[in-house]
């Protein structure tokens, strides 16, 4: 499935930038997918490049990886700059534009030497719905949230 889609386009991209060893990452969902659980149908899923992280390179910076996957199905860029209070609050009450109902993933441009900064902002009514799909189970809820 991941070769089908994403094969020549992410081929031209790592031989273009002549890589020779690449991870790449996708996120796989389907209509229902819900904090890990997938009960759709296999035939039903879709796959999303996340990420790619070059041998030896770690993963590419956002400003990398927005250009050089341009043509790709990744996940839109939302926001520029550091995450204010502002921000922050827009995510948690789903009112940014164009993010998921689950939240956003924010990264950092790393600076050399330096690692790559990644976390998740999710929103209130993600987070209030993993708890009623936990049932109760904080450490699940923990673990997933």
């Amino acid at each position: 499935m991941i070769t089908d889609i994403f094969l020549d386009e992410l081929s031209k991209v790592f031989n273009d930038q002549r890589y020779e060893k690449v991870i790449s990452f996708f996120e796989l969902y389907g209509p229902n997918s819900f904090a890990g659980h997938h009960p759709d149908d296999v035939s039903e899923f879709k796959v999303t490049l996340i990420d790619v992280a070059p041998y030896k390179k770690g993963i590419l910076p956002p400003k990398e990886f927005s250009k050089w996957f341009s043509g790709v199905d990744t996940p839109p860029v939302l926001y520029h700059g550091k995450p204010n209070d502002d921000f922050v609050k827009s995510v948690r009450r789903s009112e940014l534009e164009g993010m998921t109902y689950e939240g956003v993933v924010c990264k950092a441009q790393h600076k050399i030497g330096r690692p790559h900064k990644m976390f998740k902002i999710k929103s209130v009514a993600w987070l209030l719905e993993l708890k009623d799909y936990c049932d109760g189970n904080e450490h699940l809820y923990n673990m997933l949230k």
